[in-house]
């Protein structure tokens, strides 16, 4: 249980500084907000909770975090035809990706093992 905790606090911290990068470009609306803490919680919640994979660990956190930015990309770029947002979609997808698997390393490494518990 621990784990899924420690997931989805690593994930509202990065959605936090995310709701504070969009701040700053500009006006938006509470539902902005919201779905930008509610994603980089899931994305956090996903990467920290993940099953190890013969992959490096950052690479599969980003890789996991431009998944779930994926409905934003055909969002901005498809839908609203505004393809100008692919790059710092990318770009914030990669960074918060990056950020949330060194945290999430950094995390498990502090993290009691189940035997060691018992």
């Amino acid at each position: 249980m621990h784990i899924h905790i420690t997931g989805l606090l690593i994930g509202f911290i990065i959605g936090a500084i995310d709701c504070g990068i969009i701040i700053l470009s500009g006006p938006v609306t509470i539902p902005d907000f919201v779905s930008a803490l509610f994603v980089w919680t899931m994305v956090g919640w996903a990467i920290h909770t993940s099953a190890d994979m013969p992959i490096h660990p950052v690479i599969k956190a980003v890789v996991i975090s431009w998944f779930f930015n994926i409905p934003w990309l055909i969002e901005f770029t498809v839908i609203h035809e505004q393809p100008n947002f692919f790059i710092p979609i990318i770009m914030m997808a990669t960074i918060f990706g990056t950020v949330i698997g060194f945290l999430s390393q950094w995390a498990k490494r502090r993290e009691p093992t189940v035997s060691s518990v018992t």
